[in-house]
C-alpha cells in the first residue's frame, strides 16, 4: 500500500471562508477578490448565456438562495 495522504495545513476556519481553489493558496490572493471575480465569469456570464437568464439580480438572489439551501441540509 501507498504512503498516507498528509492533511493539508488549513484550519476549518480558512476552508470555510477561503474554499480550497489551488490559486487562490499558491498565489497567496485573496479569496473574496478571487471568488468574486470567478463568480462573475463562471456564473453570471456562461450560465447566463446558457440559461438565458433576463434578469441578472433575481439569478443572483436564486444563486444565494441556493447555496444557502445548500448550506444547511
Amino acid at each position: 500500500m501507498g504512503r498516507p495522504i498528509a492533511a493539508p495545513g488549513f484550519e476549518l476556519d480558512q476552508i470555510l471562508h477561503q474554499g480550497l481553489f489551488p490559486r487562490i493558496h499558491d498565489r497567496n490572493l485573496n479569496a473574496t477578490d478571487w471568488l468574486g471575480a470567478y463568480y462573475a465569469t463562471y456564473v453570471e456570464r456562461d450560465a447566463r448565456d446558457l440559461a438565458h437568464v433576463g434578469d441578472l439580480d433575481l439569478f443572483h438572489r436564486f444563486v444565494q438562495l441556493c447555496a444557502g439551501r445548500a448550506g444547511s441540509s
